[in-house]
């Protein structure tokens, strides 16, 4: 099973065309809705995006950035942001979806990271 890329999106810019202010000084969390290649529906992934001038700037002010979710590119770019996330998903080929997004979440967080299933709900709600 492969991965395909539904589309991205972001809050920081919300009508997902416009740039940042600073095209090669700035920050974005993005969205990737990612599903498997022949099926239905897709699940959100998101990344970090920033510019080496922003991660200059970000050092200046804290001693060290720790993030697993990154992308830096030098200018901010709609398309290339697309590619990268693109080319990213195209490494990996799994049995199950599940497996998939596993591989993924370890590069932007899947919005089920972390998730387990609760197997018995009345134990936990009952004191």
């Amino acid at each position: 099973m492969k991965a395909h890329l539904d589309g991205i999106w972001s809050s920081v810019i919300p009508d997902g065309q416009s740039q940042p202010e600073d095209q090669e000084d700035f920050w974005a969390d993005i969205v990737a809705e990612i599903g498997p290649e022949h099926g239905k529906g897709a699940e959100m992934f998101t990344f970090q995006v920033c510019s080496p001038k922003w991660l200059e700037h970000s050092l200046k002010s804290n001693d060290f950035i720790i993030d697993k979710n990154l992308i830096i590119i030098e200018k901010f770019d709609w398309q290339l942001i697309e590619t990268a996330i693109k080319k990213l998903i195209a490494r990996f080929e799994c049995d199950t979806w599940e497996e998939l997004a596993k591989e993924i979440d370890r590069y932007g967080e899947w919005e089920f990271h972390n998730y387990k299933e609760v197997s018995n709900y009345d134990n936990l709600t009952q004191h």
